[in-house]
């Protein structure tokens, strides 16, 4: 059994971005983001550091979705209910995470619960408000921008108001109302300064202590 650092985490992450570059290079932002977001918040850097590799991997189980279904994301094509149903276990799918071991226990609730709604009306297991870890309302919030932010096709792509009006009318509903406003109003108008510091975060710094298929 091995431990789960940031280059394990990255050999994972490989498998996602061979399964698909679009899938892997968002996972890669929204943990760059969820990572840049979390220090701003002024959490502690093992917090933040765990945060940076859940983010990496919340999307991992998209490695088991088939072949034929990736085909059919990918060129657009309509999935049907069986189709969708077999994307939405990709939350959940902790494979492969089972050659490792002291896997913090955030790491794991992010890739089980990213697609859980602050009103409880998500999946897998219906988890409302506060019973959503925090780090998992982080992460499914960035989630939900990157994936407004750079959808697939070009042509469908929003643009910035529109997402953050969207993700406003949201609050309460799919976001913590509380984190959602300091994410739209505190947090994008200096993405750019806290993004820089992302690549800073490494192992020898940590103290020992409805866009529906991106």
């Amino acid at each position: 059994m091995k431990e789960l650092d940031w280059k394990e985490a990255e050999k994972i992450w490989l498998n996602l971005k061979k399964k698909d570059d679009f899938w892997a290079e968002h996972s890669r932002r929204v943990s760059e983001m969820s990572c840049s977001l979390a220090r701003r918040l002024g959490w502690e850097p093992r917090r933040v550091f765990n945060i940076k590799i859940a983010g990496l991997l919340h999307d991992i189980g998209k490695i088991y979705i088939p072949d034929d279904i990736t085909d059919k994301i990918k060129t657009g094509e309509r999935l049907n209910t069986q189709e969708r149903n077999i994307v939405r276990k990709h939350a959940g799918e902790l494979r492969p995470l089972s050659q490792y071991t002291d896997i913090p226990p955030v790491i794991k609730e992010v890739i089980l619960y990213h697609h859980e709604k602050f009103n409880g009306k998500g999946y897998p297991q219906g988890l409302k408000g506060e019973k959503i870890p925090v780090e998992v309302r982080l992460v499914s919030m960035v989630d939900y921008y990157d994936a407004s932010r750079y959808q697939r096709s070009g042509d469908s792509r929003m643009i910035e108001d529109d997402i953050i009006h969207f993700m406003e009318s949201l609050s309460g509903e799919r976001f913590d109302p509380i984190m959602l406003d300091f994410f739209l109003n505190r947090f994008l108008d200096n993405e750019e300064i806290d993004m820089s510091k992302t690549e800073e975060t490494q192992d020898d710094e940590i103290p020992s202590e409805e866009i529906p298929l991106a």
